[in-house]
This record gives C-alpha cells, structure tokens and sequence, in this order.
C-alpha cells in the first residue's frame, strides 16, 4: 500500500514538492551481475522499490544455505546499505500466447507427415488437410496426433474413411478435427514472411504455372522452403486398377528445388505439405477489400526422391489441391474451402 501511495503522490502536480516521498531504489548493473553469476539464482529486479533476489525452483537445500552468504558478500563489497530480499520461486513462468495450430505442422498417425491446410464446410466445421499415406487402415476411422512446440503429441483429429481419397495420383485425406480443438486451428495460410494471409486454391486451369516461384512450410533445418514449379502435365502409364480414373485435366504438378539452395525442396516426412504461391496486389486493392487472397494454394506434396540423369535438382511430384477437394466433394457431397 505504501508503494502505491507514494507512486500516486509521485504522478501528482504537487508531488514534486514533497520531500519525503521515497526514490526509486537504482541498483547498478555490475552488483546486478556479480549476483546473477552465483549458482541457484533465477533472477533479480526492484520490485515495489525493493531490491529482491530470486532463487531457481529446484534448488537444493545445502546449495540454498551458501547462496545468501555470498549474496550478502556481493552486497558488502558494494557497501550497499539498503535492505534486500530473498525469495524462491514455486513455479516457472510458460509462455502465454496461446495454442495455435497452423498449416506446416507436423501430424502422426501410422506415419509421421504435414498438416498442409486447415479448411471448413458450409456450417463452419474445421477440417485438416494431409496424405493419405499416413494413416493406417484407410477403412477405419483413426486418430491423428499434432506435435505441439513441446515436442509432445496431442490427438486432435479423426481420419474418415469417406473423406479418403487414394486413386492413381491423389492420395489425399481430410481429417476432421475434435470439436475441443477447432479454436486453435487456424484457416489463414502463412505466406513466405510467416504472417497468417487469406488464400485461395489453384483452380487447376487457365493460370499458366510453370516456372513459378512456389513456397512450403515442412520439415527440415528450416521449415520454409522455396522451390519452382518444372512441369503441370506430368503422367505415368495408367495401371488398369480401380481408382485410376482421375478428374479431368489431373495430372501432377512437378517441383524442382530452387538452383542454388542449400536443401531440398521438400524431406522425408513432408507428405502433406501444400505447395503455394505468393499473389501479388496492388496496395489499392488490399485497401479496399483485406479479405482478398494474398496466397495461392496450388498442390499437395505426395512423392519425392526422384533423380534425373544430368540434372543435380531434387523433383518432387505433387497433386493439385482442387482435384483433391472435388474428389471428396463427390465422394462425401461435402464442400471444403479456406473461406
């Protein structure tokens, strides 16, 4: 209450005029080190105008008993003739920013991969957007973990066999996330600064892609990769199997890692990793509607590896993403997109 009063005086007109109001206690950085360099201490700091010394949780009892002698010596040295504190503390501080789960990370079923994109239906419920591969029996519902940024694993979707889609280029799933985890799940597609953007998908037609600068958030040393899009017709003899019929115009999409780049474009593990593309707008038009795209979602990542003779570049086959969505729209008469 003290500290408070004399504060509230302090800001006042006349507070200047007042002799007796305490100053601020000023403590100099070479005491504030000599401190800091003793074993069992977590930190330090002028709280409500007192010099107080905080001691690490964990500490042990005999190391406990030594810190306040030499704490008191630091002090002597100093002929500091102010009172100070000790104090331990019970518990550390977390970061306080909140879940968030966003396109890029990393999800486990039968098979570590990406989450590409988190989408929504018509009444507003989240979906995830993955390989198919890495789920286990593509005939039973299965739960998908997400590693969250303490390295543990959460169950936070359900795979549904009917928003499964695995034929002779897609192979694509759209998880249903747990109702208690939708919140944290978030629709903006991070462009190639990390900041969160409206996007839109490729519409597989039209827009001449090749040659294309394109991005990717994944695994690796660094999670941002860049690479360029080589080929949008690639095909393979069609294997006379069921589910080989594709949709009109899918082929895949071919991405080459960028010349002169010090990783690959994609790594084991980055199955699911959507391949975009950074739109570019006018400032007029971002003035007038914020809500326009900034991102373009053009494919998904499915196989990589492939090695081509006299060409050092990594290839990566990828399918696009518009394909996939009208599969399970026709699969499972339900509509997914980022809006």
């Amino acid at each position: 209450m003290s500290f408070e009063v004399n504060s509230y005086l302090k800001q006042s007109s006349f507070g200047a005029k007042i002799n007796a109001l305490k100053e601020d206690l000023v403590i100099s950085p070479t005491i504030r080190q000599d401190i800091l360099r003793i074993k069992g201490v977590y930190c330090l700091g002028t709280v409500y105008n007192q010099f107080t010394v905080y001691l690490e949780p964990d500490i042990e009892n005999e190391l406990e008993k030594q810190v306040r002698p030499k704490i008191n010596e630091v002090m002597k040295s100093y002929a500091c003739n102010f009172p100070w504190f000790v104090k331990k503390v019970t518990k550390l501080p977390t970061p306080y920013a909140g879940v968030q789960y966003e396109n890029g990370d990393i999800i486990q079923s039968h098979r570590e991969g990406i989450v590409g994109a988190f989408v929504q239906d018509n009444i507003g419920r989240k979906y995830g957007l993955t390989c198919a591969h890495l789920l286990g029996n593509p005939g039973n519902d299965q739960p998908v973990y997400i590693r969250e940024s303490d390295g543990n694993l959460t169950h936070f979707a359900t795979s549904v066999s009917n928003l499964i889609v695995r034929s002779y280029i897609i192979d694509f799933a759209a998880l249903k996330i747990k109702d208690a985890f939708e919140r944290f799940c978030e629709i903006a597609m991070r462009d190639e600064d990390m900041l969160n953007r409206p996007w839109e998908i490729w519409d597989a037609q039209g827009t001449n892609i090749v040659s294309m600068n394109v991005f990717k958030y994944g695994r690796g040393d660094s999670i941002l990769k860049f690479g360029i899009i080589a080929s949008a017709d690639m095909e393979f003899p069609t294997p006379a199997l069921p589910g080989a019929a594709q949709p009109d115009g899918c082929c895949f999409v071919l991405i080459e890692s960028l010349p002169g780049s010090d990783e690959p474009f994609a790594v084991e593990g980055d199955s699911g990793s959507v391949v975009c593309h950074t739109r570019l707008l006018h400032n007029i038009v971002l003035m007038n509607n914020p809500n326009e795209p900034r991102v373009t979602a053009i494919s998904m990542v499915r196989l990589g590896g492939l090695e081509i003779e006299g060409v050092e570049l990594g290839h990566f086959f990828s399918f696009a993403l518009r394909h996939a969505l009208q599969s399970v729209a026709h699969q499972a008469n339900l509509q997914l997109s980022p809006q």
